[in-house]
């Protein structure tokens, strides 16, 4: 495809513009002597017309001899220029170090960079495909296997309580994984445009808290929330869901007895989300990959909780669709604070 094009449309163009370039390099020297010789008097204009005239033939031989030399150089120079380039495009991989000219540099480093993205995203559905047939198979397994005895086997009311429960369990995963998936999947749409409006994240942030206060309180985790106004221009739904993952986030992870606190800092051009927590924290070995999808530190632990693997993947996504950026700092046993820093445009 690549070389197709370079055939059909570069070296076309090159080829035209190096022949009219000769054309009217020689026609305009024919022009500029034949002008000389008028203006010096030399050879009077109407003695050049009856000249013309006369030689006609062998002008037109002269003409067709200058158009093949033209022709032939335009041929040498066209194949000596775009040799190089054609190589270049044979091996896209190293395009930027097999650039000839230092004028398509940018253009290399381009298309290298879009190669690079293009390798990257495709890794990155394959370890997705993967890892999402894993986390759908487990639930789905488990919901299969207990309900397949209780339909067939005669249970106690205990253990048919006790298997409805698991059954329950692993719904309300399979329903939180199809929801974080489906986030995902719209913050990477090209053509993903949120409704955008005024909104007051500190308002958003303390009804964040309210609404997971209950599930706080079940895990005997103190939580609580502290700013002042702070609006900005972006899109609620991606707030919300931001600051919801972070809050739950922290309360999973938290001990029992442990704190959970959310800040909200309006500074003048960018407004600061702090959230804070006592809980397990994070291994420096795994910190750097906390925002992958479907990474866990303690695997068992989140299947406990619920946790689907996602949630700091949709911090992420959201934080860089806004325009902002996310920090974590960690300590094993001490606890973990995230940072996210959002522009006020």
């Amino acid at each position: 495809m690549w070389g197709i094009s370079l055939e059909n449309s570069l070296v076309s163009k090159i080829f035209s513009k190096i022949m009219l370039a000769a054309l009217c390099s020689s026609v305009t020297t024919v022009l500029i002597i034949c002008t000389v010789f008028v203006a010096t008097g030399e050879v009077g204009f109407q003695k050049v017309l009856h000249l013309l005239g006369k030689y006609s033939f062998q002008f037109f031989i002269l003409l067709f001899v200058i158009t093949a030399i033209a022709l032939v150089t335009a041929h040498m120079l066209t194949k000596k220029i775009v040799k190089p380039i054609e190589k270049m495009g044979g091996d896209l991989k190293h395009i930027d170090e097999n650039c000839p000219y230092d004028e398509l540099r940018p253009f290399a480093e381009k298309i290298k960079t879009q190669l690079d993205k293009k390798a990257r995203l495709e890794n990155l559905a394959k370890q997705f495909t993967a890892n999402l047939s894993h986390e759908l198979k487990t639930p789905l397994t488990a919901i299969s296997g207990y309900g397949e005895i209780l339909e067939n086997t005669e249970v106690s009311p205990e253990d048919a309580s006790r298997f409805g429960g698991i059954i329950y369990k692993e719904s309300q995963r399979l329903i939180n994984l199809t929801h974080d998936i489906i986030q995902l999947s719209q913050l990477e749409e090209y053509d993903f445009k949120p409704i955008v409006d005024t909104v007051d994240l500190n308002a958003i942030a303390s009804s964040c808290v309210e609404a997971l206060s209950v599930e706080a309180q079940k895990r005997n985790i103190r939580i609580f929330a502290d700013g002042s106004e702070a609006f900005i221009r972006a899109s609620k739904s991606l707030l919300e869901e931001l600051v919801y993952n972070l809050v739950e986030n922290a309360i999973r992870y938290n001990v029992d007895g442990g704190k959970v606190s959310v800040s909200v800092i309006n500074n003048e051009s960018e407004i600061t989300l702090v959230v804070r927590d006592t809980g397990i924290g994070i291994p420096e070995s795994a910190q750097g990959r906390i925002f992958e999808r479907f990474f866990r530190v303690d695997k068992s632990r989140s299947k406990q909780t619920g946790g689907t693997g996602l949630g700091l993947a949709i911090v992420k996504h959201s934080a860089e669709y806004l325009g902002g950026s996310v920090k974590l700092e960690s300590k094993e046993n001490e606890g973990t604070t995230v940072t996210v820093i959002l522009p006020k445009k």
